[in-house]
């Protein structure tokens, strides 16, 4: 009787073992699938913005070899019901985060070469020529895009729609290279009477702003 009685608890024992098991094992693919998951959304945030990239600026933008995070997902999609481990979501999907970061470090350097000029001079033109709407606009969408990071689609489009614009702003005021230098030198305070060409000098008059300009002593 009594022997039976044991024989009975350690079924128990073992059918609540066995529950466990499961309970253990339905935890740890509850964690994988959570990480998996987390994985998939800042992978699909690089893959959008790569995209759109290099849609838009193609010889600038380019994809990395994906083959061997590509050959990482294959292995986890073939073993992942043998071993449903959270740790080996983030080794495989890792090599996206370098991605990223390596993108935004490209899109600061592209935007700001692409920027940088034009908002050095439209600062300038809007030094001589007063307050402007329209260039202080233009002046703090391309210092806001090219600091921003992740970019998506939208700001991508609209960084380009507003170097278009600073482009046409300079090219309505006639501003030539000699002009635009000139310009630049005068947002940093460099500018000196040997910059003062006929060049220089004829532009100004042309678009009235020769009485806005002042030469002061250091």
């Amino acid at each position: 009787m009594l022997l039976e009685k044991i024989k009975n608890m350690k079924a128990i024992v073992e059918e609540v073992h066995d529950l466990q098991e499961k309970v253990d094992q339905h935890q740890q693919f509850k964690e994988f699938y959570e990480s998996l998951l987390q994985e998939i959304q800042k992978c699909t945030v690089y893959l959008d913005v790569q995209q759109e990239l290099q849609e838009t600026f193609p010889t600038t933008f380019q994809h990395p070899n994906y083959l061997e995070i590509i050959s990482k997902m294959k292995q986890l999609e073939e073993t992942f019901e043998k071993e449903p481990k959270k740790g080996r979501v983030v080794t495989t999907f890792r090599n996206f985060d370098t991605y990223l970061t390596n993108l935004g470090e490209q899109w600061f350097s592209f935007a700001k070469a692409q920027s940088n000029e034009a908002i050095n001079t439209l600062k300038s033109v809007s030094k001589i020529m007063g307050a402007n709407p329209e260039i202080d606009l233009i002046i703090q969408s391309l210092n806001g895009l090219s600091n921003k990071w992740p970019v998506r689609k939208q700001n991508i489009d609209y960084f380009k729609h507003q170097c278009e614009n600073a482009k046409l702003k300079l090219t309505k005021l006639q501003a030539s290279p000699a002009v635009q230098g000139f310009l630049n030198k005068v947002s940093c305070n460099e500018a000196t009477i040997n910059d003062l060409n006929p060049e220089v000098i004829d532009w100004l008059k042309t678009n009235q702003l020769d009485r806005n300009l002042v030469i002061r002593f250091k």
